[in-house]
C-alpha cells in the first residue's frame, strides 16, 4: 500500500474524530432546593400559553407597524420590542411573566438537544464512510505493518462510533418534551415567520428614514442591544 494512501487515510480519521476526554474530578457542591421552575417539565399546557401569548405580541406589534408606517421617523421609534409587548400580551392574558420566559427558555434547550442529536447522526455517518473506506483498504493490503496501522484506525473509529452512539440516546424527559413540541410545531413556525416579517418591514422602514429618522434609530437600538430593524430581543427580563 502506497504511503500517500496511509496518510490520506490518517487524515481523514483525524479530521472527523471526536474527542471523548475524561473530565477532571470536581468537588460535588451543595444542591440547591429546586425553584418551581426547574423542578417541572414541559406539558401541553406550557405549549398553548407560549402560542397565545407569542400570537398576540406579535398582532399588537403588527397592529402598531401599519399605524405607523406612513407617519416617518418619530412614529417607528415609538414602537415597541418584542420582550415588552411579550410581556403586556402575558399580563393580559394573566400568564406569569416568569413562567412564559420558562417555558421558552425550555424549548429552546429541548430543541437545540435535538440539533445536537442531528449532527452527532451526520458525523456518526460521515465516521462510517471513512471506516467503511479504511476496511477496504485493509482488504486490500497485504504489508503487516501497513495493516496493522489500518486496523488501529478502524479500532479508533469503531470507539468513537460508539461514544457517539451513546451521546444519541435522548433523555425520556426529553424524548417527551420533543413530542409534545412537534405537536405544535406548525404553529411555531408560523409565529416565527411572522416575527421574521416584522424584522424585515423594520429594517425596511429605518432604511428609508436613515437621511432624516435619527431619533428613530436611537430608539430602536436601545429596545434590542444595539442592532437597528430588529424587534427587540426575546432575552429574560
Amino acid at each position: 500500500m502506497a504511503r500517500g494512501t496511509l496518510l490520506g487515510a490518517a487524515a481523514v480519521v483525524v479530521a472527523v474524530a471526536v474527542g471523548c476526554k475524561a473530565r477532571p474530578a470536581v468537588a460535588p457542591a451543595a444542591t440547591p432546593a429546586p425553584s418551581p421552575a426547574t423542578a417541572r417539565r414541559l406539558v401541553a399546557e406550557d405549549l398553548k400559553i407560549l402560542v397565545a401569548v407569542k400570537g398576540k405580541a406579535l398582532r399588537q406589534l403588527e397592529e402598531a407597524l401599519g399605524q405607523t408606517s406612513g407617519e416617518g421617523g418619530e412614529a417607528l421609534g415609538r414602537l415597541k420590542d418584542l420582550v415588552t409587548s411579550e410581556r403586556e400580551a402575558a399580563a393580559a392574558l394573566g400568564v406569569d411573566w416568569e413562567r412564559y420566559n420558562w417555558v421558552k427558555e425550555e424549548i429552546a434547550r429541548v430543541l437545540a438537544r435535538q440539533r445536537q442529536g442531528e449532527d452527532a447522526r451526520v458525523l456518526a455517518l460521515e465516521l462510517e464512510r471513512s471506516r467503511d473506506d479504511l476496511r477496504n483498504q485493509l482488504e486490500r493490503t497485504r504489508d503487516a505493518a501497513s495493516r496493522q496501522f489500518l486496523e488501529a484506525q478502524i479500532e479508533s473509529l469503531d470507539r468513537q462510533l460508539a461514544a457517539i452512539a451513546e451521546e444519541r440516546v435522548l433523555d425520556p424527559e426529553v424524548a417527551a418534551s420533543l413530542q409534545l413540541i412537534e405537536g405544535v410545531r406548525a404553529e411555531l413556525a408560523e409565529l416565527q415567520g411572522r416575527q421574521d416579517l416584522l424584522q424585515k418591514r423594520i429594517r425596511e422602514l429605518v432604511r428609508q428614514e436613515r437621511g432624516s429618522g435619527a431619533p428613530a434609530l436611537r430608539r430602536l437600538r436601545s429596545g434590542d442591544g444595539g442592532q437597528p430593524g430588529r424587534v427587540g430581543q426575546e432575552k429574560r427580563q
